[in-house]
């Protein structure tokens, strides 16, 4: 009798859960043949959106373009780069946020570009070629770019990583991110709620990409409780963002900023040591040499209060076993020798980001710790004197390199549209869609341009 009890049990098991596997079966095929699964899509502002990967948060948008500032097709502030690889190429990968990104210059003259044209334009050889990859994204700590390394360096081989560290990278609080909080919507959360999820667990990671019925139910037709529920767990994301603003603005409340990084670095070292120390290990883990350049505090550098700031921060990359190239040095020198010279953008005014000085400044100082370290795998000799010669360094790039890449030609157009000079602004629009005819960007402004012409 028992016998048959627990046969008839495991078969109405069976049945019910052969039942619910059949009838799920048939609700994911009538969702995907009726397309009913709810899109989900990014948010997103005009230069910046939120990124599939929770590590990373957010990132520059393809071809996005804010003001007088563009980004390419992969998302980088530097010229298109051609489809196929080219195995004469030495590539050098940058990380870090708005000074990297170029903030307040022209893309021809971050730092980045400046450093590429430096290494290419003073080459004595031709069996190679230097490209150098922007990956600066606004508003990103040390942790953000760190995720960024460990996510393109699968896909984009580099024979260098370069950190560009600033002294404000420990704080995790990006105004950017706070930009891209305010346009969310009800299902934008909701997306990054469930992204936030299924990169916690691998078999969640598989249910959402692989299977329509799981956002249908969760996102579509939830209760309007339960949906309140969502937005409340996601809220945390955005509470969690906020109350660490506050308390770094009350915490900071009427002091320098110089005491706002001595604050950061006694609330965030750990997190930030972590943070290089694995930088560090993907760059190994991965056969590539990395290093990182510290900016200063580009204000009153002839009698500077951060150093003991930078010295800290030597300890901590030689505990991390990584090569460190302080900047300091070479702006103290330099404007030691050009009294009264001006490296903050916005003509003084702004002493995180580099003007156009400073950037060339940088360019020129890692050209040159690149070939005294042996970074990159060339000699001095491998390379013109004029390099090493300031009047050559620090100068003008050019015109007709200005006008070699779409992208240069593109922000040259929005510049003279901000100068009201639209003239040039469409002949620079038209020269670009001649080297790139499918430049969204150019397409749209000398589109507009032969509207206005009619």
């Amino acid at each position: 009798m028992a016998r048959k009890k627990r046969a008839k049990f495991a078969f109405v098991s069976f049945a019910i859960v052969f039942g619910i596997v059949i009838a799920l079966g048939l609700a994911e095929v009538f969702i995907r043949v009726f397309d009913l699964s709810p899109l989900l899509h990014r948010v997103s502002g005009l230069s910046l959106r939120l990124s599939n990967n929770p590590r990373v948060k957010y990132e520059n948008v393809p071809y996005g373009c804010e003001g007088v500032e563009a980004v390419n097709g992969e998302g980088r502030r530097e010229p298109n780069r051609p489809a196929k690889s080219d195995e004469k190429v030495f590539r050098i990968g940058v990380f870090g946020d708005s000074v990297t990104y170029g903030r307040s210059v022209p893309m021809w003259e971050t730092y980045c570009q400046r450093l590429e044209y430096l290494l290419n334009h003073y080459k004595r050889r031709e069996d190679v070629r230097f490209e150098v990859r922007n990956y600066g994204v606004p508003g990103y700590s040390i942790r953000e770019d760190v995720a960024m390394a460990q996510e393109k360096v699968i896909d984009d081989k580099w024979g260098l990583i370069i950190l560009g560290y600033c002294l404000n990278d420990p704080d995790p609080v990006s105004p950017d991110l706070k930009v891209l909080f305010k346009k969310f919507e009800w299902k934008d959360e909701a997306f990054f709620s469930i992204l936030q999820n299924a990169w916690e667990s691998k078999l969640r990671r598989f249910v959402y990409r692989n299977f329509k019925l799981y956002p249908f139910i969760k996102y579509r037709y939830l209760a309007a409780k339960q949906k309140r529920l969502d937005l409340k767990a996601t809220g945390k994301q955005v509470d969690r963002f906020k109350k660490i603003q506050h308390e770094n603005i009350i915490s900071n409340k009427s002091q320098t900023y110089e005491e706002y990084v001595s604050y950061i670095y006694g609330k965030y070292w750990n997190e930030t040591k972590s943070s290089l120390c694995e930088l560090k290990k993907i760059a190994a883990g991965n056969d590539v040499e990395s290093v990182i350049v510290v900016f200063p505090l580009l204000l009153a550098l002839e009698r500077y209060t951060l150093s003991q700031v930078h010295e800290d921060i030597a300890k901590m990359t030689k505990e991390c076993d990584m090569e460190r190239f302080d900047a300091l040095n070479i702006f103290q020198d330099y404007f030691a020798a050009h009294p009264g010279i001006i490296f903050a953008a916005m003509g003084g005014k702004d002493p995180i980001h580099p003007n156009i000085i400073g950037h060339r400044l940088i360019a020129w100082f890692l050209a040159e710790k690149l070939i005294e370290t042996k970074k990159i795998p060339f000699e001095k000799s491998d390379f013109k004197n004029e390099l090493f010669k300031e009047d050559f360094a620090m100068a003008d790039a050019p015109q007709k390199y200005l006008e070699s890449q779409g992208m240069f030609l593109v922000e040259r157009g929005l510049m003279d549209v901000k100068k009201k000079n639209f003239g040039a602004a469409c002949r620079n629009f038209d020269l670009a869609l001649q080297l790139e005819p499918d430049n969204p960007i150019a397409q749209k402004a000398y589109a507009k341009c032969r509207e206005s012409s009619r």
